[in-house]
């Protein structure tokens, strides 16, 4: 099912806006996805590389048209599974990993989210994070990183499956259930 909804895309294309100017309009590239997974990029402004991906989420199905209508909120994270990389919203590459995360309603039916996510600058993830509630500094002092990625156990990380958190709930958009 395609969602829309005018309010969350606004806040997401103004997050855009204010990541490409921290970044200053430009950003290094996410850790390789591996080729289990698909790799959907997508670009909100056609020309601005802001790394914008398409992810997946899972949630309790009792939860799904809330999200959908307010949004993904990094405050909720670790209410119903863990927090391995802290007070974030959590998206996977494989709606498989996503999937763990869904229970069904009454009729047995699950739902994954798909959405929208502008990772920008993000840091590579090696150990847990466990008490984040943003990304690191940038090196150079201009604020926190954009987001997280988690390097899977191939690539020296802790995760099984690529993972990638946002601390604002303005930087992904619920784009398909």
């Amino acid at each position: 099912e395609q969602l829309f909804n005018p309010r969350l895309q606004e806040k997401y294309l103004a997050e855009l806006q204010d990541i490409a100017g921290l970044c200053e309009r430009r950003v290094g590239p996410l850790p390789d996805i591996d080729a289990r997974c698909t790799r959907i990029d997508v670009e909100a402004f056609p020309g601005l590389k802001l790394n914008e991906r398409l992810l997946y989420h899972g949630a309790p199905s009792e939860l799904i048209e809330r999200l959908t209508r307010q949004g993904l909120d990094p405050r909720y994270a670790g209410g119903h599974f863990g927090k391995l990389f802290g007070a974030a919203v959590y998206l996977a590459a494989n709606s498989s990993k996503s999937d763990i995360y869904t229970e069904p309603n009454a009729a047995g039916e699950r739902c994954v989210l798909v959405a929208r996510a502008c990772l920008g600058e993000a840091h590579r993830a090696q150990e847990p994070m466990r008490d984040a509630l943003k990304p690191p500094e940038r090196p150079d002092g201009r604020g926190p990183l954009s987001s997280v990625a988690a390097l899977t156990l191939q690539q020296g990380g802790v995760v099984e499956h690529p993972e990638f958190m946002v601390y604002q709930s303005s930087q992904c958009l619920p784009v398909f259930a």
